[in-house]
């Protein structure tokens, strides 16, 4: 049995966590579709994953969610090196879109892990070709 790495983007995150997303169905089904896949969260997805849960629903929400990341087994942090925040920045001082540095994290992240992303956003999507 393989394993596999998906990287996760904070448009996945909050849709598994918030039902009342409207990609909610589909994140929690492809979550329990991937049961056999490791789970890479990159530290500037898990910032901007609890600064928007704050914002939408409090801190309260964003414990509770950070709890339950972290208790997932098949979830690896990973904390951005020096060297690595300074590709981030960049190729986000670079870009010709809209990205944020999170979404470019992610992006480098699975071209150099060549994983594919757990993500509804589709520019991250259309950018990374696994």
């Amino acid at each position: 049995m393989a394993i596999h790495m998906k990287v996760l983007d904070t448009s996945f995150i909050i849709s598994i966590f918030l039902i009342e997303d409207e990609n909610h169905p589909k994140a929690v089904a492809i979550f329990n579709n991937h049961n056999n896949e490791e789970l890479l969260l990159l530290d500037t997805i898990l910032f901007e994953t609890l600064s928007l849960l704050n914002r939408r629903k409090g801190m309260d929400e964003a414990r509770e969610v950070h709890g339950k990341l972290l208790a997932c087994s098949k979830l690896h942090m990973h904390y951005l090196s020096d060297a690595q925040r300074k590709e981030v920045v960049k190729a986000f001082l670079e870009q010709k879109g809209r990205l944020s540095p999170a979404d470019i994290s992610v992006i480098l992240a699975c071209k150099t892990a060549l994983a594919a992303p757990l993500a509804f956003d589709k520019e991250i999507v259309k950018r990374v070709q696994v």
